[in-house]
């Protein structure tokens, strides 16, 4: 079997299923996955391969022992500046016990209506800000105090 293998790939992340009851081994597909954890390859591998002729006489195979890298630190899901509309719409709802108005932002900011009012839509649109349409001071932000910035 590992001389059937070998043939395929030096990629660590190639997983093979061969039919080993063939002599020699029979190579019945091969992939690459190289982010996903092992456990969930082979049961997606096995959903997808359940009716294949010889599944039952078939082995997933991963050439090489993958070492998982370091989880790289987490980035937040917004960029810095969006980060600090949220962190001034977090603190000044904190501040004030109401969120505050499209003109407060551009104050602090000391930017234009229309950017204020992007920056609002497309905080919404990533999901981290939520507000009711039509209605005003309704903005909430969507993250935990913790997942906020420090407002500069």
């Amino acid at each position: 079997m590992y001389t059937a293998v070998a043939s395929l790939t030096n990629d660590p992340t190639s997983i093979a299923i061969l039919q080993v009851s063939a002599d020699p081994p029979v190579l019945l597909a091969e992939f690459t996955v190289p982010t996903a954890p092992e456990y969930k390859v082979v049961d997606k591998i096995s959903r997808a391969f359940w009716r294949m002729p010889h599944y039952s006489t078939s082995t997933i195979w991963f050439p090489k022992q993958r070492s998982r890298p370091a989880a790289p630190a987490a980035s937040p899901p917004y960029t810095p500046k969006q980060g600090q509309y949220l962190a001034f719409i977090y603190y000044y709802t904190k501040l004030h016990g109401r969120p505050p108005a499209q003109a407060d932002i551009q104050r602090y900011f000391g930017v234009t209506p229309p950017t204020v009012h992007q920056m609002i839509l497309k905080l919404e649109e990533l999901g981290l800000l939520e507000r009711a349409p039509g209605q005003a001071r309704s903005l909430r932000v969507r993250l935990p105090h913790e997942a906020l910035p420090d407002l500069k």
